[in-house]
């Protein structure tokens, strides 16, 4: 699966969501969160952008096609 692949995955569970076929912790939106290998493995020739999550995480991200590829990984690893 590339990106597109991904963001193209990602409109169909917001359009399930919308229509009340599936329940997600928040609703869908412009971030596709992704483990860390896949993460790693789709970063390389992008510019990656840190924030941090919360108190124990850092959240590492690209933007492609006006969406977020994002993953987490704990504070200090950086």
């Amino acid at each position: 699966m590339n990106l597109d692949e991904a963001i193209e995955l990602s409109n169909e569970v917001e359009k399930a969501y919308d229509n009340g076929f599936i329940s997600l912790y928040s609703p869908p939106g412009k971030e596709i969160h992704l483990n860390g290998e896949k993460f790693h493995e789709l970063v390389k020739g992008k510019v990656l952008c840190v924030n941090s999550f919360d108190s124990e995480y850092d959240r590492l991200y690209f933007r492609y096609n006006s969406y977020e590829f994002f993953t987490l990984i704990k504070k200090g690893l950086l």
